[in-house]
Formats: C-alpha cells, structure tokens, sequence
C-alpha cells in the first residue's frame, strides 16, 4: 500500500516532470546544436532549395518568381522565415540556419500544442515532445530532413499537428455549456484560414495534410457505432470536412492564380503511376527503405557484437515497433473511449494510407525519405498508445507500454549520443568547403559546376563565390542545367573579369571525350588543381 501510494503520489509525479522537462531541454538543445554546427558538414546543394526560394521571392518581389524553375513549389514554409534575413545577411549559411533554427522552434511548438490539445499533462507532452525530435533524428538522412532544409516531409507533420491541435480545440468548445459565441467561430475560422494557406503549397499539401484530416474525419463518423452516421452527434464533423474541403479548395484555387504558368518538377512524383508490374517490387523494398531511413547500415559479414551492430540492432527494433503498434490500435479501438485518441489513430491512418499508396503504386518508392510522414506518424501513435495501455492499468497492458517505451527510448538515447558527439566544426574541411576557399583565394567569384557542387558552395561561401549549374553530357560538353536557377545567372554578368568552369576527374574525362568539350577546354586561361578537382578559369563567359 505505501509503495503504491508513493507512486500515485506527488513526489513521483515531480520527479517525472522534471525528468521530462530535462529531457525535452536536452532534446530541444541538441537540435538547435546540431542545426547550428554540425549541419553544415552535412550540407550539400539539396539543402539550398528553401534558401533559394526565399531568393526567388526577394529578387523578384512576388511569392513566385517566374524567372525561377523551382524543384518543388512550397510558398508556405520556411522560406517564409528566412526572407527577412536576406537583405541583412544575403544568400548565406547565416541566413539558412536563422530559418532552420525558426523552423525547428515552430516544428517543437506545433508538437506540444497537439499533445495538449490531446490533453496529455505536462509531463507527457515533454516527454513525447524528448522523444519524438530524438526518433527523428535517428539517421544522417532525417536530421537532413527535418534540421538540414525544409520540404513538405517535415512541413506535412508540423501542419497535421496545427490542423489537429485546432480541430481538438473546436471539438473541447463547442462540447462546453458556458463556452460563448465568438469562440466556437473564431477557432474553425483560424483552422480554414490555415488549411488555405497550406494548401498553397499544392498536391504535397494535399497527400501529407489535408487527405488524412478529411480520412481521420470520415473514419471516426463510420466506426462510431454508438451514434448513427447522419446523427447530430456528427453533424460536428461533417461541419469540418466541409470546411476543410472548401478552404483546401479555395487555396489551391488562389494559388493555382498566382502560380501562373510557373513550374515545378518535383510535382509529378506525385501525381503519376509507376507501372503495374513494379508494384510487387515496391512492396518487397519497403523493409530497406523503412530500416535505412531509421539509420540501419547493415552488411553482410559485420560482427554482430559490434557497437555499431548493437546500435543497428536498436533502430531495427524501433522500427519494428513503429510497424506493430499502429497495428494494434485498430484492435484496440472498440475499447477506447476518448474521442481525442480515436481521431489521433485516424490521422496518423491517414497519413499512413497515403504515403503507401504513393509508395506502391506511385513512384515514390524509390527513395527512402519520402517515408518520413509516415514515420513520424507511427512514433507519435506508438507514444500515444502506450499511454493509454498504462492509463488502463491493466497488467499485460502496462508491460507492453513498458516494453514499447523502452525500445523507442533506447532509439532515442542512441540518436542523442550520436548528435552530442560530433564535433562542432564537423566537415569544415570536407571537398565543399575545401573548394570553396580555394575560389575564393584564387579570386574566382562567378563560374559554373554540377549540381552537386554548384548551389552548395554558393551558400558556404556566403555568395562570396557565386556557382551555377551545368551539365557535362559526351554529345554536347558543357551545357546549362537550369534547375533550381534563373535564366540570367547564366548571361554573362556586369563586372565579371573571368569565369571558371569545376570539374571532377570524371566530369573532365567526359568534357574532353567531347569535340565541344575539347573546344572549351581549349579557350581556358589558366588551370588550377586541387584534391582531384579541375578548375578552368576563362576571360569570358561560358555561354
């Protein structure tokens, strides 16, 4: 009796709280250490999306730039934030991590408004909100995700937390005798304008956001067994599937205008099918694809006592339990009474069927991070049901919540050690960064390079030296690749001395197996190596 008065107790309950609050700090410090230092060893030019168009938006004075070509068309995102910061700081690693340190404080503060409004107490809203910034940081490619730039992976949960915190809210109003008038308008007002403006971000939005409310909504209304379909009772959730219908409509529509004929090829992996006989196959690539993203690295003949195999062995056992515990919810709906935990089970659904629907049929099953949504849903249902099977008291219960617990918080504790050990200056001196002072000490500011070189040295450099992109091809040498870019970064620029063309050794191989090549070559003024890479310098432009 006294050990479980103890428990019940309101030293015990402290000692939680100030564990979970030291927890969340913690977690919430590692994040903005590691978007701070470390991500920039990490960077690489397809974190220079957002920074780029936030440029778009400042040079051209509209939300949509049409001299742009855009990878992805997300004007309502972090970009956002860091618009301001170009006239200070100009296209700089300053300017990304101010977003990216924004972003993440915004990601934190929808996360813990939707636990409260899922009327977790404070101790369990630190203590998922600790948990849920660790799991997904669990791989080089999450924290990329999550902390490194901001795609609609990331912005589709922040949104589906805002959506459901409001959604909640509503639901908690208008269930109150006393509640007045202006609240239970003023609420479902904001959730419309919000769900408009997310759906400015276009199908991401749709797939990711608004499909799975409209799910969660319509779901909730057919399992309810104890009011009839067309009841009052659900007249609520009717009233919301509407509003989210037409405000997601009329977003699009808005958008859609302003977007004009401005284009976006990263859209179609979202709206087309990948053949019927991939299917199979996409299905049997799901295991890797859910394991590597959760940072599993595997190969035959590694030592399986080893500390790295340890720790693989730990994300396969997180990832096992993010895959059975959703599961187990629909079991275990029938007895659950809190409406708020049923519509929570609906929307992580949601967002769980769209995802695999995309990643079965479509064509995003070719890469791992486009599981993302999809992860952080499990993780934050897996937390969700293990504090109903505790609050059950039930024996078996509580020994599974225990269990599920411990394993996500072993992931977690493994991805928190992982970030707290790298060093602040991580990959200062990685080929990015080697580059980029080699430019800038041979005073070459505006030349060309592939992709993968071009955007980001032009970020860590601070726009100190400016890089485009081009394509090497054995038909045509040198050619302009305008995406992500403008047209006029490509025109010679006012000023400009010389030009500089980077190469790798296999870039150069291909670029003087070409007759154009060779001619291009041929017109360099000066040579420069360095660690393996080519760099031509001209007295004129390229193109």
């Amino acid at each position: 009796m006294r050990l479980k008065r103890f428990c019940e107790g309101p030293v015990l309950k402290r000692i939680f709280f100030v564990f979970s609050l030291t927890a969340a700090i913690a977690a919430a410090g590692l994040v903005i250490y590691y978007t701070v230092f470390p991500a920039e060893g990490y960077f690489h030019s397809d974190c220079t999306d957002t920074l780029l168009w936030a440029q778009a938006s400042y040079d051209s004075g509209k939300l949509f730039s049409e001299d742009f070509y855009y990878a992805a068309l997300l004007p309502f995102g972090t970009s956002l934030f860091m618009l301001p910061f170009i006239p200070v700081f100009g296209i700089s690693m300053t300017t990304h991590v101010i977003g990216m340190v924004i972003f993440a404080v915004c990601f934190m503060a929808a996360l813990m408004f939707f636990l409260r409004s899922l009327r977790f107490n404070w101790t369990w809203t630190l203590s998922v909100t600790s948990l849920f910034l660790m799991l997904m940081s669990s791989s080089d490619k999450l924290r990329e995700i999550f902390w490194g730039h901001t795609i609609y992976y990331s912005l589709g949960l922040l949104f589906c937390f805002v959506g459901g915190g409001l959604i909640l809210r509503w639901l908690d109003i208008i269930d109150k005798p006393g509640a007045g008038t202006a609240k239970k308008y003023i609420l479902p007002a904001v959730f419309a304008a919000f769900t408009a403006l997310t759906a400015f971000n276009g199908l991401q939005s749709l797939v990711i956001y608004i499909a799975p409310v409209l799910f969660c909504l319509a779901a909730y209304c057919f399992f309810d067994s104890e009011h009839p379909f067309f009841g009052a009772q659900n007249i609520r959730y009717f009233v919301l599937i509407a509003i989210t219908a037409a405000s997601a409509g009329a977003g699009m529509l808005v958008c859609a205008l302003l977007r004009g004929n401005v284009y976006s090829g990263y859209l179609s992996g979202y709206s087309i099918f990948s053949a019927l006989d991939q299917w199979v196959d996409n299905i049997l690539s799901f295991p890797k694809m859910w394991f590597s993203l959760l940072g599993v690295q595997v190969a035959k003949g590694d030592y399986l006592l080893a500390f790295d195999a340890v720790a693989d062995m730990l994300r396969t056992a997180v990832g096992t339990v993010l895959l059975i515990v959703p599961v187990a919810s629909l079991f275990e709906y029938k007895k659950i009474k809190d409406n708020r935990l049923k519509l929570l089970i609906w929307l992580c659904w949601g967002v769980i069927i769209a995802i695999m629907l995309g990643f079965v049929v479509g064509v995003i099953g070719n890469a791992n991070w486009r599981l993302t949504p999809m992860l952080g849903a499990t993780a934050l249902l897996s937390m969700a049901m293990a504090r109903y099977w505790i609050s059950r008291r039930t024996p078996m219960g509580v020994r599974f919540s225990v269990a599920v617990l411990a394993v996500l918080t072993a992931g977690g504790l493994v991805s928190a050690g992982t970030i707290a050990l790298m060093p602040a200056d991580y990959g200062r001196d990685n080929d990015l960064h080697v580059l980029a002072r080699t430019l800038e000490e041979n005073d070459l500011t505006y030349g060309y390079a592939t992709f993968w070189y071009s955007q980001a040295i032009t970020v860590i450099s601070d726009s100190q030296v400016k890089v485009r992109n081009v394509k090497i091809e054995p038909s045509t040498g040198c050619e302009k690749y305008i995406y992500q870019s403008e047209r006029s970064w490509f025109d010679a620029q006012p000023g400009q001395e010389n030009y500089f063309l980077l190469l790798t050794r296999s870039e150069l191989a291909t670029l003087e197996s070409s007759i154009n090549g060779r001619s291009l070559i041929k017109f360099a003024q000066k040579t420069i190596q360095q660690s393996g890479y080519t760099i031509l310098v001209f007295d004129r432009n390229l193109f």
